[in-house]
């Protein structure tokens, strides 16, 4: 366990947000991860199968993103225990205790049980970063040899670490040289939602929380970092929230489909996820009560609502477009695959179809800046065609 009377410094970037507070002897060293490689959930699985076996990956994300989850997930998957490793939580003597053999006089180390399988297995070092500096050095031999004391792992075991950047975690630590350039470091980035929602649909996340993400798309499944006593939406977060909406039995509620409804849904939601994402669910369940869906729309499966009767209603279905478009859509065309390509040709559609009775509302898009660039030309030269 911790040492409880161990002196805690708390590491800050330069450039860390107002308000993050430095303890004595903080570090302002940043960690860059700017050439990286990055992955999606998916992605790293195939790491882990095809290089965890021979070489220890370092994951470095914010917290929350769902590092631990794709860990237990994998060894799940491939009937492998997984041993997890708390750093931040540890003192040296948790990974192995000096013991002195009475018969020949010689120290061994041993470590936990948890650790000693006859079978090939998962060591997760949860917050490497977030450990003392004398439990990193403790960790040495576990990532760079695979072996705790005398004891090696057995052939086929894997070794994986995560992080958190400086930048999401006051208290996380720079990670002594020696111990990074032996490790293989990957960015977790999620950059779309289909991974989650599968997830979510398989560990029985609440259908309201399923149905908002896959509508509004990657901006509410993770929002901007929050700095510390401050919530900020994660994947974790909405878990959270589908587990408060349960226990709250909001499925019951006599007042179920009214606005009361939904605001008293939405401060529920608000002690799991930020503010603003609270805030947007509670109107997205306004909306949906008026049995509009802006993916039934897009899929073609619902008619978009009259523009000159429902003006509001369809300004708030492109601010939800617009959204998803700047946060889905990648920056290059080539880029565009799959599901991306999908609602890129949804949206041309849609807004093409729009602008013939509401011509000011189709073109609102095209002043967004965070919009990718191919996009806003196709559909310009789209509205230009069906203009002529």
């Amino acid at each position: 366990m911790r040492r409880a009377d161990s002196a805690r410094p708390r590491a800050v970037n330069s450039g860390a947000a107002p308000g993050r507070s430095s303890g004595p002897g903080a570090s302002r060293r940043t960690l860059n991860l700017d050439h990286i490689p990055t992955i999606d959930h998916d992605g790293l699985k195939d790491l882990l199968i095809s290089m965890g076996t021979e070489q220890t990956l370092m994951v470095w994300g914010p917290p929350g993103i769902g590092k631990s989850e794709i860990v237990a997930q994998f060894g799940s998957e491939l009937g492998m225990p997984v041993s997890v490793l708390l750093g931040s939580q540890m003192s040296p003597e948790d990974l192995a205790v000096p013991l002195i053999d009475p018969q020949t006089y010689t120290t061994r180390m041993c470590p936990p049980d948890t650790l000693m399988r006859p079978e090939a297995s998962v060591i997760f070092i949860d917050e490497l970063n977030g450990a003392e500096p004398d439990v990193m050095r403790a960790f040495f031999p576990l990532i760079n040899e695979r072996r705790v004391g005398s004891h090696f792992f057995p052939q086929g075991s894997v070794v994986v670490c995560a992080g958190n950047p400086t930048a999401h975690n006051s208290v996380a630590r720079p990670v002594p040289a020696p111990l990074m350039n032996r490790m293989y470091h990957v960015q977790l980035k999620v950059s779309s939602t289909r991974g989650w929602l599968t997830w979510a649909g398989a560990n029985g996340v609440h259908p309201l929380i399923t149905d908002f993400i896959g509508e509004t798309g990657l901006r509410s499944l993770i929002g901007p970092p929050g700095d510390d006593d401050q919530l900020s939406t994660t994947p974790r977060g909405w878990a959270i929230a589908s587990r408060a909406l349960y226990g709250w039995n909001v499925d019951r509620m006599e007042n179920a489909g009214s606005p009361a409804h939904a605001r008293q849904m939405q401060v529920i939601v608000q002690g799991a996820v930020a503010r603003k994402e609270a805030e947007e669910f509670g109107a997205w369940l306004t909306r949906r009560a008026q049995g509009v869906s802006l993916q039934a729309v897009l899929r073609g499966e619902q008619k978009l609502p009259d523009p000159l009767e429902h003006r509001a209603l369809v300004a708030h279905l492109l601010a939800l477009l617009r959204s998803r478009l700047s946060s889905e859509l990648p920056r290059l065309e080539a880029d565009a695959r799959g599901e991306t390509r999908t609602l890129a040709d949804q949206a041309t559609y849609l807004l093409t179809t729009l602008s013939q009775t509401a011509p000011e509302l189709a073109t609102s898009l095209i002043s967004d800046p965070g919009i990718p660039a191919w996009f806003l030309e196709r559909l310009g030269q789209r509205l230009i065609s069906v203009s002529n």
